[in-house]
C-alpha cells in the first residue's frame, strides 16, 4: 500500500467524551443502531477485526464507556484508508454501534477483502483533529 493515503481517509470509534472536545468525533451513543442486521454484518466484522494492527501500545487500558469492560484503546488498526481503535469490533458486538455507510460502502468495494500488512508512516493515518 506504500504511504498514499488519499484525500478520502477517515477514520471511526474515536468518541466524543466530553461536550469540551474539539474534534468532529461522534457520541457513541449515536451511533448505536440496536436494529442495523445486514445481512453481511457477520462478514463486516471479520474485516473491522482482521485488518493490520498500525499502533500498538498494550501499557494504556481504559474501560468501555458504555459498561465496565476494560479495553485496550491505545491500538489502532487500519485498511490504508481508514483508522479505528481496535476496541471498535467490542462496541459493534456488545453495544451494537452501526459502521457508517461510507465505510460499510468502502469494506463492501473491497470486497471484504482485508489486507493482510500496511507498510505505511502512523503520521500518514487519517487521525481525528
Amino acid at each position: 500500500m506504500g504511504n498514499d493515503m488519499n484525500k478520502e481517509s477517515a477514520f471511526f470509534g474515536f468518541w466524543k467524551t466530553s461536550e469540551f472536545d474539539p474534534d468532529d468525533s461522534p457520541w457513541v451513543h449515536d451511533c448505536i443502531d440496536v436494529n442495523w442486521k445486514p445481512a453481511d454484518k457477520n462478514k463486516l466484522f471479520k474485516y473491522i477485526d482482521s485488518c493490520p494492527l498500525v499502533i500498538v501500545s498494550g501499557s494504556i487500558r481504559t474501560k468501555c464507556l458504555l459498561c465496565d469492560d476494560e479495553l485496550a484503546s491505545s491500538d489502532f488498526v487500519s485498511d490504508g484508508k481508514w483508522l479505528w481503535p481496535k476496541d471498535l469490533t467490542h462496541y459493534m458486538l456488545k453495544h451494537f454501534v452501526r459502521l457508517p455507510d461510507k465505510f460499510i460502502e468502502h469494506i463492501r468495494k473491497m470486497n471484504y477483502d482485508y489486507p493482510r500488512e500496511i507498510d505505511i508512516d502512523w503520521r500518514e493515518l487519517p487521525w481525528p483533529k
